[in-house]
């Protein structure tokens, strides 16, 4: 499960966060590459929101590519833009992290100077991933989350690309 929450700013103070968590275990293949694919869905808060009335509501398409051989993952955000109003964001890129025991954190470039995502796998032959990302914190910050079935893994004489 994965999930974001936050306010606008009031007063020169904003608050919010996110959350993601795996239920059943994790139990992971030991090779091949994996391609998770889904939506994105976060708030973001400014100070000059596009309703006027609170945190902007933000969509978007996810990827992450999970290497099972090297244990590391990386991936994007792409498509984002302002639910109400459909402003167009920065694509974002999940830089290559490493994974351990299922659970990764790693830096975001494209929009914030101290930008971060994480999540961790689940399932049988890990075959979803649930994350959180957290961009900001200047001029906005946004939380998003991401709960994305696997859509290919390679395997001996298998390729998703």
């Amino acid at each position: 499960t994965a999930g974001v929450a936050g306010t606008n700013f009031d007063l020169a103070n904003e608050f919010g966060g996110g959350t993601f968590s795996r239920n059943p275990e994790y139990d992971a293949p030991t090779t091949g590459i994996a391609t998770y694919e889904g939506s994105y869905a976060g708030v973001r808060t400014t100070t000059n929101s596009a309703t006027g009335v609170g945190p902007d509501r933000v969509s978007g398409d996810a990827l992450l590519n999970v290497d099972f051989n090297d244990q590391r993952t990386e991936g994007w955000v792409r498509n984002r833009q302002i639910v109400d109003g459909g402003a167009a964001l920065p694509d974002l890129i999940l830089v290559q992290t490493s994974v351990d025991n299922g659970v990764f954190f790693g830096d975001v470039v494209g929009e914030g100077a101290d930008s971060k995502y994480g999540g961790n796998l689940a399932g049988a032959n890990a075959d979803e991933v649930a994350g959180v990302v957290v961009l900001g914190p200047d001029p906005h910050i946004e939380y998003g989350a991401f709960i994305l079935p696997q859509t290919c893994i390679t395997s001996p004489g298998n390729t998703c690309f």
